[in-house]
């Protein structure tokens, strides 16, 4: 049976190990920062807690800053909330330094933007002649525009590696069968969210180029987008519609799992449903919820389509 535990740091340098009465761990292939929100019984108040770490017997699952803190006491007792994220959070919460800089690789935008929280990159080197980071970017958001611009994808975070090449499912984790049972599974097809065609307007502002979406016209699908190019990809006017309507087809189907018990299920790992009643294949773990309270532990798994990565 897993135990889990929690040891928390607070601003003195003081450890205390706490036993959770309720866990949530959250991680999402969209943001850098994974999460935790967990709920304990304490018999005092504690200090103030800066850091934490989750262990699930002796492995570490999480760790992470605190970023609240909430005591309540009534008749059932003193129940500590803490809600915390992982060093990610350091590369959404940190803006950007406004600034055009030139001949630089990818190399040089990570050494100088994301390798400091301590982060490596996995990624071969392209060279951009100019590229400006506007105000209000964070420093996640400046890197994904660069990465955009030159690869034609966001970059991702698994543990401590950025990733900018395509996803890499490795081998598929088939699901539902008895090496990993599911208690749940829901398959949702939205044709809400598919583009069919977007127009692209060009430096006379006209609107006489357009990229459609070959996917449309089987599924009936007939919702068009007129696309103004960002500074960043008035180069690429295409590539940029054309990823739009990617992800519009990504968003449209979603396969949602829940796993009894504890499972370690990175982002982007390939999965195929095979179950006597639905087969499912060509999947990735889009995001993974680990959930523990008064209703047990288990794994909720949201699957993307893997060919519209």
């Amino acid at each position: 049976m897993d135990v889990f535990r929690v040891t928390v740091t607070d601003i003195f340098g003081g450890e205390t190990i706490l036993t959770p009465s309720s866990l949530r761990l959250r991680r999402g292939i969209s943001s850098p920062a994974e999460g935790m929100t967990g709920s304990f019984p304490v018999e005092r108040r504690p200090a103030e807690l800066i850091r934490l770490r989750v262990l699930r017997n002796d492995s570490l699952i999480f760790e992470g800053k605190i970023d609240e803190q909430r005591l309540t006491f009534s008749e059932n007792g003193m129940i500590l909330r803490l809600d915390a994220r992982s060093k990610g959070a350091l590369l959404i919460d940190n803006e950007a330094m406004p600034e055009t800089l030139y001949n630089h690789s990818t190399h040089n935008i990570f050494e100088r933007l994301i390798a400091p929280h301590g982060f490596l990159l996995l990624a071969a080197s392209k060279i951009l002649p100019e590229f400006t980071v506007r105000k209000g970017l964070t420093l996640w958001d400046a890197f994904s525009v660069f990465a955009r611009r030159t690869y034609g994808r966001l970059p991702f975070v698994s543990g401590d590696m950025v990733h900018v090449s395509q996803t890499n499912p490795g081998e598929s984790a088939i699901i539902g069968g008895r090496d990993i049972p599911f208690s749940r599974l829901e398959h949702t097809i939205r044709h809400y969210t598919p583009i069919s065609r977007i127009f692209i307007r060009d430096d006379e502002g006209n609107y006489h180029t357009s990229v459609s979406n070959p996917d449309a016209p089987i599924r009936q699908i007939h919702r068009e987008r007129y696309l103004i190019p960002a500074g960043e990809f008035v180069e690429i006017p295409r590539w940029d519609a054309g990823s739009r309507i990617q992800r519009s087809m990504r968003q449209m189907e979603t396969v949602v799992a829940e796993l009894p018990g504890f499972w370690e299920m990175r982002t982007g790992r390939g999965v195929t449903v095979n179950h006597p009643s639905i087969h499912i294949p060509n999947l990735l773990v889009d995001e993974s919820v680990f959930t523990l309270d008064h209703n047990g532990a288990r794994t909720s798994l949201t699957l993307a389509r893997m060919q519209f990565d």
